[in-house]
């Protein structure tokens, strides 16, 4: 069998053998590298210290993805389902998450930039499994039903429940990387005392 590896407004879409060994995203993603063909998909990661269990450990996040297509591989979802027909440029799509950090550590205060960025963008991923509902295939949010959303290492194994255990990449998941903005100050003052608004 096989899982399913997206990365959203790259064009990237592939699937990997599974392997009973995968427990951490970044596993599947280094498998996803060995890939021959096109698309073919590159990333870096960078290591940081967080509680996990109560213990201070050594954990890896995304840094960039980057999806480089050739001879056409860069098509739009629809035209992979036969809806429309769009093509975009063979090339490099690289996309970085940028650098953020909570001042003195802590995590009751708001996340700063170090480059003083008002906006950051921020590569996030989901986890789905597929799942039979009244004879149609849907799938669920698995990061949703593990409990309250947070930030998970890649390095880490999937996933991580408040209960301990760790469910690990099952046969048949689909990984979605979506790279999204996130404001951490506002983009305007508050009134017109504090600066000119919108």
């Amino acid at each position: 069998m096989a899982i399913r590896l997206d990365v959203t407004g790259f064009f990237y879409r592939r699937e990997i053998d599974f392997d009973a060994s995968f427990q951490t995203v970044k596993q599947v993603m280094e498998a996803a590298r060995q890939l021959g063909g096109a698309p073919s998909l590159d990333f870096t990661g960078e290591t940081s210290s967080v509680v996990v269990g109560g213990t201070l450990t050594e954990v890896e996040f995304i840094k960039t993805i980057s999806v480089t297509h050739a001879g056409g591989s860069a098509v739009s979802g629809q035209q992979r389902t036969g809806i429309a027909a769009r093509r975009y440029a063979n090339g490099v799509y690289l996309g970085q998450d940028d650098t953020v950090f909570f001042p003195g550590g802590d995590v009751t205060q708001g996340l700063v930039s170090p480059e003083g960025k008002k906006i950051v963008n921020a590569w996030q991923y989901y986890v789905y499994q597929p799942v039979d509902i009244d004879g149609q295939t849907m799938l669920v949010d698995v990061n949703r039903s593990m409990g309250p959303r947070r930030v998970e290492p890649y390095s880490q194994p999937f996933l991580s429940n408040p209960a301990g255990g760790a469910r690990g990449i099952l046969d048949e998941d689909v990984i979605v990387w979506r790279q999204v903005s996130i404001a951490i100050s506002p983009t305007f003052p508050s009134s017109p005392d504090e600066g000119v608004g919108v």
